[in-house]
């Protein structure tokens, strides 16, 4: 068993070696792989806000299809992402206020691929990418209240202590765009990009994340796709 299994592995080895050899030709048939991400993101506070958008990590694994779009220098990049973000908010002197939560989300992005170059060592590419999703659930510490009650002695008040959001309150589904700029090398695909979401992270009032809520999500990623033999 174990001769076999090394056996195996070595095919695997050798069958991504052999793809790097000499120049890279842009794939002409589907191609499979998956795909890691690392990045910081957080929620695009007006800079005029009472809260301070604070930037915080991200983590994103993914699997995907690459397709080529056939007499062109184009491929599409449908793919199946799981992603986790975090969002920190804290208020200026005034208070000592501060809100942070963490998502969960599945998504599905398309990401549209141009080669300026077709065959080489190097294959450089630039992308931008639609995505859809849906935010499986999120946790949030710390406590909420209404800008403009600020000094009255009934002010509107949401404290979190760790358990989950309500539903009342979180945008469940999201879409947005994402573009950037890579390049293939062997059997991976390096790239980086900025992506900023169209929907609000909050409901609209009287259920509501004030600042936060009305503000939209964007980050800063980098990738790493391998591709499958």
């Amino acid at each position: 068993m174990k001769k076999e299994a090394l056996i195996i592995a070595l095919i695997m080895v050798f069958s991504l070696s052999a793809k790097g050899q000499g120049t890279r030709t842009l794939y002409i048939q589907v191609a499979y792989g998956v795909e890691a991400e690392i990045g910081v993101g957080e929620a695009a506070i007006p800079t005029d806000a009472f809260l301070t958008s604070k930037a915080k990590p991200l983590y994103a694994i993914g699997a995907f299809v690459q397709l080529p779009i056939a007499g062109s220098s184009f491929n599409l990049k449908p793919q199946l992402r799981y992603r986790q973000t975090q969002i920190r908010a804290v208020a200026g002197e005034v208070s000592s206020a501060s809100f942070s939560m963490n998502s969960h989300l599945v998504e599905i992005p398309l990401q549209l691929q141009y080669y300026p170059v077709r065959d080489s060592r190097f294959l450089p590419f630039i992308f931008v990418e639609p995505f859809v999703g849906y935010c499986l659930g999120a946790k949030a510490e710390g406590f909420l209240f209404d800008p403009s009650d600020i000094g009255l002695p009934d002010m509107t008040l949401i404290a979190f202590n760790g358990n989950r959001i309500e539903s009342e309150y979180l945008n469940r589904f999201e879409f947005g765009t994402c573009v950037g700029l890579g390049i293939e090398w062997r059997s991976f695909q390096f790239s980086v990009s900025y992506r900023r979401n169209f929907n609000k992270i909050g409901k609209e009032r009287p259920y509501s994340l004030y600042e936060v809520g009305d503000s939209k999500y964007q980050n800063l990623s980098l990738s790493i796709g391998i591709f499958l033999p």
